[in-house]
C-alpha cells in the first residue's frame, strides 16, 4: 500500500474524530433546546388549528401565538437543515469507507476503518433532539407524521 494513501486515510479518520467531537460537544448545550422547540412547535400548531375552529383569530393572544409559530417554525427549519446536511455527510464519509479496498492495509488500519464504521452504523452520530434520537431525514419524517396526527385529533374533537 502506499504510503500516501495510508497518510490520507488517517487524515479522514483525523477529520472524522474532529466532526464527532464538534457535534458531541454542540450537543451537550442544544439538545434540549431542539427537544423543547419540536414539544412547542406541536403545541403551536395544535392551538392554531383549534383557535380557527372556534373562531377566535383575532384575539391578541391568537396573534401571539401565530407569530410564535412562525419564529419556532422557521428556526426548527434551520435545525433540521443543519441536521440532515450532517447526516448526509456521515453518509458520504460511510459511502467512501465502504469503497476501500482493505486487503492492502495493515491491520492496524483495518482496525481503524472498523471502529469508524461501527460508530457511524450505530448511528448517533448527528445533532441531538433531546439525547433521544439524531436528526435524519427519516426522524423529519416521523416528526411531521406526529404533527399531523395532532392535527388530525385536533380537528377531530372540535365542537359542532
Amino acid at each position: 500500500m502506499p504510503k500516501k494513501q495510508s497518510v490520507q486515510l488517517l487524515q479522514l479518520f483525523d477529520h472524522f474524530q474532529d466532526l464527532c467531537s464538534l457535534l458531541n460537544s454542540t450537543n451537550i448545550f442544544t439538545q434540549t433546546q431542539t427537544l423543547f422547540n419540536i414539544v412547542f412547535s406541536e403545541i403551536c400548531i395544535c392551538s392554531l388549528i383549534y383557535g380557527s375552529i372556534i373562531r377566535v383569530t383575532g384575539a391578541p393572544e391568537y396573534e401571539y401565538i401565530m407569530i410564535m409559530s412562525v419564529v419556532n417554525g422557521l428556526h426548527l427549519v434551520h435545525i433540521f437543515q443543519r441536521g440532515i446536511q450532517v447526516d448526509n455527510l456521515i453518509s458520504k464519509i460511510r459511502d467512501r469507507i465502504y469503497n476501500i479496498n482493505v486487503p492492502e492495509y495493515s491491520i492496524e488500519m483495518v482496525s481503524k476503518i472498523n471502529l469508524v464504521l461501527s460508530r457511524i452504523n450505530t448511528g448517533t452520530i448527528g445533532i441531538s433532539i433531546g439525547g433521544i434520537a439524531v436528526i435524519s431525514p427519516m426522524l423529519f419524517v416521523e416528526i411531521l407524521g406526529i404533527m399531523l396526527t395532532y392535527a388530525i385529533v385536533v380537528l377531530q374533537t372540535q365542537k359542532e
